[in-house]
């Protein structure tokens, strides 16, 4: 899992943010020990080093008092300092200056008492220590530099204030986490909000690019809204085209009929059949939209079942041969004997069906189509002999009601309904449509079936 994590990553950033809480409450627990004053304990000291202490103390009392070492208190690389005087508490020598706390040890003790050790935060004091030499008592107070652990330091602090510099902190970083997820969530939240309120003008973007899942939700969010913009801008572009499309006809056999009720008998006749041809027209419109209708909302509805190609093609391949006689053209056909494919039956043969006709309305001479294997999808390929596209068209040849030119317009029948069809139908079967030119002239449009 840890392999998975990026820099940037929203795993990594709780992870830091955790343990940053964690370092900065030590931390905030840790600096007042610089700045409160250092609490003072005592101890008794352990029986083994009193008895170090008294060796020592003898020694160094009896070279003061024989003056026998003038230097001892001129010397600075000790590591323990020490003070002599005499039995009323006047200094005979030091090391150094008696520290504060020393004077004070010494103003409180009791002769005979037992030697105590002071635990203060930068200095260790013992004593006094009572020593008899000839008949005479001296003391000795004895200190040293005291280093502890940084842990020491931080036990020295009350309770109650370890307790509150550790939860302010840890508010203060939760709430800079919190700003950190829930700000980003609340914006993503609002540009949700705004695309319920129909505002697909709305787009997170990312000025500061963070590299971070976040990052990466606001792109796929303004992708989201690009493609919801575009659809509902086609959906709406559709309502207009097929507003357009109903009313030629329907204004024509209007005409037609109003022409009719004022028209001699012996030209009755001609206005019906133009009446009737609009009529026509309106019906195969009316069907087209349908079945396109049914490809786009019922799409999840489809089953599809094994099927043997040759006899699924059998009627729809009569019907046109029967279509290019009329239309003097050849249709020729070159396709495996046997092939069975999981298709909807009835999707299918409207998807060829569409792209053979297509063929017919802009064929000079010829219409082929040709079935074969290619990697792992069976190719349905309708290929004619006719004027082409201009190659800036393709892509928008599966809309809806695009026609692409003057070669491909109305005029040959077409409302642009047969490749949009196509392509939902593949859409269903999880294939594709494709659309190309000829090298050699003509236009091709292929099914492509995956291999199940």
């Amino acid at each position: 899992m840890l392999a998975t994590l990026k820099p940037r990553s929203l795993g990594v950033k709780i992870l830091g943010w955790f343990w940053l809480t964690l370092l900065l409450s030590y931390l905030a627990a840790s600096v007042p020990t610089f700045f409160l004053p250092a609490s003072v304990k005592e101890r008794v000291i352990p029986a083994e080093d009193l008895t170090g202490m008294q060796a020592l103390g003898q020694l160094i009392v009896k070279n003061v008092v024989e003056n026998t070492d003038a230097e001892l208190n001129k010397r600075d690389d000790r590591f323990v300092h020490w003070a002599v005087l005499s039995s009323d508490g006047s200094l005979m020598m030091s090391t150094e200056s008696v520290p504060a706390q020393a004077q004070r040890l010494i103003e409180q003790a009791e002769r005979d008492s037992q030697p105590v050790e002071l635990l203060l935060r930068d200095m260790v004091i013992s004593g006094p220590q009572y020593v008899e030499l000839e008949s005479e008592q001296y003391m000795l107070m004895f200190w040293r530099d005291r280093y502890p652990r940084f842990l020491d330091k931080i036990r020295e602090i009350p309770g109650w204030l370890k307790l509150a510099l550790v939860m302010l902190t840890t508010l203060g970083m939760s709430f800079l986490f919190y700003r950190s997820i829930v700000c980003p969530l609340q914006r993503l939240s609002r540009g949700f909000n705004e695309l319920s309120q129909g505002n697909f003008d709305y787009r997170l973007g990312n000025e500061i690019c963070l590299d971070d899942e976040f990052d990466k939700l606001y792109a796929n969010f303004d992708r989201m809204a690009n493609q919801l913009q575009e659809m509902v801008s086609m959906h709406n572009r559709l309502i207009a085209d097929i507003s357009h499309e109903l009313k030629t006809p329907l204004s024509r056999l209007q005409m037609s009929v109003a022409l009719a009720r004022t028209a001699p008998p012996e030209q009755l006749g001609a206005y019906f059949d133009r009446a009737e041809s609009e009529g026509e027209k309106l019906d195969e419109m009316i069907k087209q939209l349908l079945q396109l209708a049914e490809c786009i909302t019922r799409s999840l509805e489809f089953t599809c079942q094994q099927e043997e190609v040759p006899a699924l093609l059998e009627p729809l391949l009569d019907d046109a041969q029967f279509e290019a006689d009329a239309l003097n053209v050849e249709f020729s056909v070159q396709a495996p004997d046997n092939i069975s494919l999981l298709l909807h039956k009835r999707l299918f043969t409207m998807a060829l069906e569409n792209l053979i006709r297509n063929a017919f309305k802009y064929a000079q001479r010829l219409v082929s189509l040709k079935v074969y294997f290619k990697q792992d999808h069976c190719v349905f390929e309708v290929c004619d002999d006719g004027p082409g596209v201009n190659a800036d068209d393709l892509p928008r040849l599966r809309t809806p009601f695009y026609r692409a030119d003057q070669a491909r317009s109305r005029q040959t029948g077409g409302v642009g309904l047969g490749l949009s069809i196509a392509h939902e139908a593949m859409v269903v079967h999880g294939g594709r449509l494709g659309l190309r030119n000829r090298k050699r002239g003509g236009f091709s449009a292929s099914l492509h079936i995956p291999l199940r």
